[in-house]
């Protein structure tokens, strides 16, 4: 570690896959897993956004997300945390819908998650924010049922998290990125004066009007 520091190794999964593929096809095999990573998110923002809405809406927030998210399209394990974004997204969305048993696939989702890159914590926040709209349907005695349900899911997908071979310590890593934030140019926060910063703005401005409006 650098300044007398441990480095945690939140991304040690991920190292080893980029490894493989560099033993298997050379410098090459860098590139094709960055083109794998990047089609198979495009084609799930593709079905993901057709499936719900008007094809020129769905063209749109497909174009958004492109802006927004391709500065980490790297040969980085940011690339696997978009992807894993998708299906956790998808499993807190069946839940709030009334599949509630989907939510436990999250807990084995967020420990591959917490080994191959740092933002694993985005699973427990995923579902905290579904029981926000969980909490709206149904009568009082079901609402504190499904609350409870989130709750112990999100405490799992914690404690999923501290059962990686970097231990507990792993949950205190998402608080300490500032000391080296500054050396990492995707960390920096969004500038609205350049398209993938507008980009951004543009897309979460999207979700929250859509979110409001349903």
């Amino acid at each position: 570690g650098g300044a007398g520091r441990d480095w945690v190794a939140h991304s040690w999964l991920s190292e080893v896959v980029l490894a493989l593929f560099r033993r298997a096809f050379g410098l090459r095999g860098l590139s094709l897993f960055r083109s794998l990573g990047v089609t198979a998110l495009l084609m799930c923002l593709t079905v993901q956004a057709f499936r719900r809405t008007t094809p020129a809406r769905a063209l749109l927030v497909t174009t958004l997300s492109v802006f927004a998210t391709v500065g980490g399209w790297g040969e980085r394990p940011q690339l696997l945390s978009f992807l894993l974004l998708v299906p956790a997204a998808q499993l807190v969305r069946s839940a709030v819908g009334g599949k509630e048993r989907n939510l436990w696939w999250l807990v084995p989702l967020t420990f591959l998650w917490a080994n191959l890159h740092g933002l694993w914590f985005l699973a427990p926040v995923l579902v905290l924010l579904g029981l926000v709209g969980a909490l709206t349907e149904g009568d009082p005695s079901t609402r504190r049922r499904r609350a409870g349900r989130f709750v112990v899911v999100a405490a799992l997908c914690t404690l999923a998290a501290a059962l990686t071979p970097n231990g507990p310590r792993l949950l205190l890593q998402p608080t300490r990125v500032n000391g080296y934030g500054q050396f990492v140019s995707e960390w920096g926060p969004p500038d609205i004066h350049s398209v993938f910063g507008l980009a951004f703005f543009l897309m979460v401005m999207t979700f929250v009007v859509a979110y409001a409006r349903s």
